[in-house]
């Protein structure tokens, strides 16, 4: 058991991520990303025939990217069942990895273990709660990137001892390369590239030039790529032709430009980075005056100069691409609180922070709770948590304000599952309980988006897609039910009721309330009068779905 003490060191303070994310796991949130709708379809569809290797979408062969996310999700399937739990669980432990991965390479780089807290700061930031909760590859990726620079640091650490002819542990350096092939498979192989491109840039600046004389350099670089390539090996034999087409034509080499500028790169590294967006500042401030750096600045530049170069210059941007930066961004901040934070600078960032987070939650939960979406025990929670956020920041309290943060997390949470709850319930009572497959929903133009995965595990039960008219028509006779859109209800319901109706048989049609995303709201008048000042404000926030049958 853990004692108190050790909740504040690191490896027991662990514990206090696992309490701000494993809570109401098993509860449907709004999706903080849309990726993760077709991952988890594609490894619905893998079960479904029972396939490890060749992932599926539509019925036929999908190679839109690796299957390490694939695995993780059929595995955690297979041990705890398909449901919510399940389906978002690996990510959290690969938030937790990260975590404890993260502390040990803080310690590594000189840093005393008692204080560090790398993990703690990366796993309160928006980032990570937005992918550790998302069922996509982005925290695999990190994890990977952690992993391996934590086994080739490891292996620098063991100093060998030449008076007694000692050589280092090599065990080390081929982990570390292993690792990073395997990180081949989670999402692109680029990011097998991107870290052995770093560990070389760090082996030069830290003077190690020796190890290039190494065999075991490149037995473990061999090692690594063999690794990587397995899979790809295994399904350019299976089905080369498609596999090359699409995996390597078309989302490798032949993917242009989105239009995305490198604001549009850089800008959300600031949101994936908060609540310690501003410390940043002062941390890379103190390291480049050379505040006893201890390799944190080489180890940093490093990890963050292979993904940041790249990305800045591949004409195809996107928001999340700069996620793998986060972690090690993490570890700075930490080395910053603990070697400049007597700085005037220092504490003048700390306490904006604090002022902003406290701003921040109080303008979110009572926006939720004017909008009547979260009760107003739970909008308390939320105000006392971002004003406790400033008292710690204020008086320099950073250890206890990564937990307050952690908090903050687990009430963010919270207030997502609560705007969820109706869609979810909705769906619950509109259903029932059912059989494996004996739900459909109509998916006419195979949108590689369609959410019919991720309502599938939150109704626990795998739901069929359908494609065109005929295929309704099975499945109701079949005795099972069809989900449309507010669109497909208007376009169907005369044409299946007069269909039905003609074999003397009567459909049983049951609404579905659902949220609506991405839809402009009138925030200053809801805050100021409630939601009652606007009458239309049901129709603005929800769409409402039909659950269709043969009525018995």
């Amino acid at each position: 058991m853990i004692g108190k003490s050790t909740l504040w060191r690191h490896p027991g303070h662990l514990v206090w991520i696992l309490a701000a994310y494993l809570p109401f796991l098993w509860e449907m949130v709004i999706p903080f990303t849309g990726d993760q709708k077709t991952y988890i379809s594609i490894a619905m569809e893998m079960r479904e025939r029972g396939e490890w290797l060749q992932p599926y979408l539509f019925g036929d062969p999908n190679y839109l990217k690796p299957p390490f996310q694939y695995w993780m999700t059929l595995l955690s399937w297979k041990l705890l069942g398909f449901h919510v739990f399940a389906t978002f669980l690996p990510g959290v432990i690969a938030l937790v990895l990260i975590a404890w991965l993260l502390n040990e390479i803080a310690s590594l780089l000189g840093e005393r273990k008692w204080y560090v807290n790398s993990g703690l700061w990366f796993a309160a930031t928006a980032g990570a709660m937005t992918y550790a909760l998302s069922a996509q590859m982005d925290i695999y990726v990190c994890l990977f990137y952690a992993a391996s620079w934590w086994a080739g640091l490891r292996f620098l650490e063991d100093r060998p001892n030449q008076r007694a002819g000692e050589d280092r542990k090599v065990f080390w350096l081929y982990l570390a390369f292993i690792l990073a092939g395997v990180s081949a498979l989670v999402k692109s192989p680029l990011y097998s590239v991107f870290w052995v491109s770093g560990y070389v840039i760090y082996l030069l600046i830290s003077g190690e030039w020796l190890l290039f004389k190494s065999k075991h350099l490149y037995y473990s670089l061999l090692a690594g790529i063999v690794t990587g390539l397995l899979w790809y090996l295994a399904l350019f034999i299976r089905d080369g032709e498609q596999f090359w087409t699409q995996f390597f034509l078309h989302e490798q080499l032949q993917k242009g430009s989105n239009g995305g500028t490198l604001l549009d790169l850089w800008v959300p590294l600031l949101y994936m980075a908060f609540p310690f967006t501003l410390l940043l500042f002062t941390a890379i401030r103190s390291a480049w005056m050379g505040r006893r750096t201890a390799g944190v600045l080489r180890f940093v530049i490093a990890w963050s100069l292979p993904p940041a170069l790249f990305f800045s210059l591949f004409p195809y941007r996107t928001s999340l691409y700069l996620f793998i930066l986060v972690p090690a961004l993490a570890v700075l901040v930490d080395w910053g609180c603990f070697r400049a934070n007597r700085t005037r600078t220092f504490r003048f960032l700390s306490r904006a922070t604090g002022i902003i987070l406290a701003l921040g939650l109080a303008i979110f939960g009572f926006a939720l709770y004017r909008f009547e979406f979260i009760p107003a025990d739970l909008m308390l929670a939320i105000l006392f948590t971002g004003v406790a956020s400033a008292v710690v920041l204020w008086f320099g309290w950073m250890r206890l304000f990564t937990i307050t943060a952690l908090f903050a997390v687990l009430f963010c949470r919270m207030g997502s599952i609560e705007i969820a709850r109706s869609d979810r319930h909705g769906m619950l009572e509109a259903i029932g309980p059912v059989k494996d497959y004996q739900v459909a929903m109509l998916d006419e133009n195979r949108d590689v988006w369609h959410e019919i995965g991720l309502l599938s595990v939150s109704l626990s039960s795998p739901m069929r897609r359908l494609f065109d008219f005929d295929e309704m028509m099975d499945q109701l006779h079949e005795g099972g039910t069809v989900i449309l859109s507010d669109d497909q209800a208007e376009r169907f319901r005369h044409t299946l009721n007069d269909s039905i109706e003609a074999e003397g048989k009567r459909l049983e049609w049951k609404p579905w309330k659902r949220f609506k995303r991405r839809q402009k709201i009138p925030f200053k008048e809801v805050l100021l009068q409630g939601k009652a000042a606007i009458p239309e404000f049901d129709s603005l926030i929800s769409r409402e779905y039909e659950v269709v049958r043969i009525a018995r």
